[in-house]
């Protein structure tokens, strides 16, 4: 009986060193994609790491970069961001592309709202691409409120 216990736990601890390495080597393929540029190609890996670990700020900055770096349905970048700025992990990047991901949705208000919330967090490197955003939601509402018919 006791035999079969520790061959239980042997096996145990032998199929979780084996997920472990597997994780490892997903994300160093997904950090080559990544680096290489073939959002594409990474976006599948990081989506998968975030199955395993949804909170984990960098895979989802990187797999919302995929998202908005690619001609997909860049509104799919939303709740992967939202999940992290949900649970209180307000990284800088994370916000701004939160913010930025709202504008493909037509959603300027929440966006310039979100980065009015957090201007103090933003890098003086970052806000000029904050400030840029600002601008063109402010332009983006006026034009969507004001639309031309053009045939």
């Amino acid at each position: 009986m006791c035999t079969h216990l520790i061959k239980a736990a042997i096996c145990l601890y032998c199929c979780m060193s084996l997920s472990f390495c597997f994780g490892q080597k997903e994300q160093k393929r997904a950090d080559e994609f990544f680096k290489g540029q073939n959002y594409l190609g990474a976006l599948p890996l990081y989506e998968k790491l975030l199955a395993e670990d949804s909170l984990n700020a960098e895979n989802a900055i990187k797999a919302a970069k995929c998202i908005l770096s690619t001609n997909m349905d860049r509104t799919l970048a939303i709740p992967i961001l939202e999940k992290l700025t949900n649970n209180k992990i307000h990284n800088q990047e994370a916000i701004y592309l939160l913010a930025k991901a709202l504008t493909f949705d037509y959603n300027f208000e929440k966006s310039t709202f979100l980065i009015e919330k957090h201007n103090a967090l933003f890098s003086e490197e970052l806000k000029p691409k904050v400030n840029i955003l600002k601008k063109n939601n402010a332009t983006a509402k006026i034009l969507m409120n004001n639309p031309v018919d053009v045939s």
